[in-house]
């Protein structure tokens, strides 16, 4: 696996995104042990922003081939609130990575699988824009998000609908159950 293998500032998504500050929380040896099968699923177990951004960046460059792609799936687990003021995130998943073209490329760095919120609060979120939107998962597909709170995300979603917090246009059967954005009231006049 690539991923775990090369130097993470290096990386194909590194060089095609702004990442944030995602590339400096990476923890290759906490995403080798979330690893569940040779096609590169993963099971991640998630309360601190390291580990969120160690999943968002293996699910962003995870380079998952149009036959193995249905086979890929990831499970996250939110096992606490998570604070993430001061941080410059990205979305999971993305749209094509500079390597891949056309419909293909669309699927390869998507999140396929369920993120269990389990009644926990992403606060501060602030993803910053790739050009193709900035919710927190951006690209999915055959997915399930329950049980997510996001309170006062910062993204570049697409009108005043703020589901596109949480998920984005980029989306096919994906399942929202049980999740909710909420924002402060002293920032309520600026909606």
């Amino acid at each position: 696996n690539t991923v775990l293998t090369q130097e993470v500032k290096d990386s194909v998504w590194a060089n095609t995104y702004n990442t944030g500050d995602i590339l400096d929380m990476v923890d290759l040896e906490y995403i080798a042990d979330s690893i569940v099968d040779e096609n590169g699923s993963a099971d991640f177990w998630v309360s601190t922003p390291e580990q969120l951004a160690s999943a968002t960046y293996y699910i962003n460059e995870l380079d998952v081939d149009s036959e193995t792609v249905s086979e890929v799936y990831f499970y996250i687990h939110l096992m606490n609130d998570i604070d993430l003021s001061g941080y410059r995130w990205a979305s999971i998943g993305n749209l094509k990575m500079n390597k891949h073209s056309g419909s293909e490329a669309a699927y390869r760095h998507q999140f396929r699988g369920v993120f269990y919120g389990n009644g926990y609060t992403i606060k501060n979120l602030y993803v910053v824009n790739n050009g193709e939107g900035g919710s927190f998962i951006n690209v999915s597909n055959y997915s399930t998000i329950v049980g997510l709170t996001l309170y006062d995300p910062i993204y570049n979603g697409y009108g005043d609908d703020f589901v596109y917090a949480l998920t984005s246009k980029h989306t096919n059967y994906t399942q929202v159950v049980d999740c909710k954005v909420l924002v402060a009231e002293d920032k309520l006049d600026w909606i």
